[in-house]
Parts: structure tokens; sequence; C-alpha cells
């Protein structure tokens, strides 16, 4: 079994206690030890209890940061910690939820000074093309840890509504050209996505709504069919608030 399906099976079966509130949180977030046969990680706990209602998002954001998880695993990218719902409600501190494992880095990095030191725009690349897809609409600058020389993004509740509700502070790659292999993996997600009979899509629609599933259809032709990462919308409220 290789280490990330490992981590999968933790997340997925183990015994949880808290550790602590993750104040910054505006759900109630919890850090979590998570032990299962004999191993141990720390996990972000996000039940659906704790989510503060919001006017335009159904409750249960935490599916949404589960179904990011299987998204940028599909376009090739695994910069979303291994995220799994939990459902064992019996089992669970305060019921149903996200568990995410916890990365253990440098939380001192923000969007920008990843970006100006020149070392992850790779990675930063990866991660807008993603935020397109997912309809993203609170990419703080934040949202990141490094770990040596890799980037996580964390943080995905917000994603999928079916309206157009893009809020990123990653807009520093207007006219970048989209590689070959990335546009392919977009292609090889977007065929899972259409095909009733794909895993991929089974577990999407369980997270996710008919509407938001089909918006996201829609999204991930419209970044194939793009030779280079778009300039700002002029039309939209493209920044978050607050940026960090």
């Amino acid at each position: 079994m290789t280490d990330p399906e490992q981590k999968l099976e933790l997340l997925r079966h183990g015994v949880l206690e808290i550790v602590g509130r993750i104040i910054e949180s505006s759900n109630s977030a919890f850090l979590t030890k998570v032990s299962y046969h004999g191993e141990t990680s720390n996990a972000i706990y996000k039940p659906e209890a704790t989510e503060r209602d919001l006017w335009d998002f159904e409750p249960g954001l935490w599916k949404r940061e589960v179904a990011a998880y299987y998204v940028a695993i599909a376009i090739g990218s695994d910069f979303v910690p291994p995220t799994v719902a939990r459902l064992d409600e019996e089992n669970l501190p305060a019921g149903i939820g996200s568990l995410q494992l916890f990365i253990d880095g440098d939380f001192s990095q923000t969007y920008f000074s990843l970006r100006d030191s020149g070392l992850f725009n790779d990675q930063l690349f990866d991660v807008a093309i993603f935020d397109l897809i997912v309809n993203n609409a609170d990419r703080k600058g934040g949202h990141f840890i490094v770990q040596g020389g890799k980037i996580y993004a964390i943080d995905h509740g917000l994603c999928f509504h079916e309206n157009v509700k893009l809020r990123t502070v990653i807009w520093d790659f207007n006219n970048r050209e989209i590689s070959e292999q990335k546009r392919d993996e977009v292609r090889n997600f977007l065929w899972q996505l259409i095909d009733d009979s794909s895993n991929l899509r089974k577990i999407l629609s369980d997270l996710l709504s008919k509407s938001e599933l089909n918006a996201l259809i829609k999204r991930t032709r419209a970044v194939y069919s793009l030779d280079r990462f778009p300039d700002v919308p002029e039309d939209l409220r493209p920044y978050p608030w607050p940026v960090i």
C-alpha cells in the first residue's frame, strides 16, 4: 500500500481526538489527532455542525473540501492535502464533516512571498488553473503552506458554486501559456466528468448538487479551450477580502 493510500485509510477509519480549535477559521475547524492500526497523524476536522450560515452557499461546506481534493488529483496536481468525508457520526466529536491531513510546514509564507521568490511559480500556476475550474470564491494569500520545496493549498469550502464567484489573489499569470500536458490533464478530467459510469463522477455527484456538477463540466470545458491564462475579469469583483 502506497503512502497516500495509507494516509487516506487513516483519515477514513481513524479514531479522532480533538487537540484544539483553529482560531483563524471562521467555521470552527479543529486540529485533531487521528489514530488507526498503530499509525497516528494530525488532521484538520471541519464538521458541518459548526459551519457558519451563508446566504449563497448551502450547509455542507465540508463536502466542497473533499471534492476539491478529488478534482486536484484528477487534473494532475497533489497540492490539496489528502481529504476525506467522515459520515460515521457516532464516532465523531461534532458529527459528520471532512478530515484533512495536517501539513506541518512553513505557515509564514503567503501567495505574495511565494510569487516574489520566483521559486514556486509553476506550482502556483497549477493552483490558478485549479481555481478557475472549481470557481474558488475565496483564494486568499494565506491559503498556502510550504513543506520543503512543495506548496500545499488549503481552505476550499467556498468552491463549486453554480454561479460565477471566482475571487482569487492569483492574477499574475495573465497570458501565460497553458502547457499541452496540463490541457491533456484537464481534458482527461472532463472525460471522467461526463462519463456516467466513472468513479470520479459518482464521487462528485455525492458531494455536489446536479446544477453544481453541470456548472463544473461547463467551466472545465472552458478552461480546456484556453491556450493561455486569462486576464483579470473586468465585470467581476475578482479579489477576495481580506487578501491575506
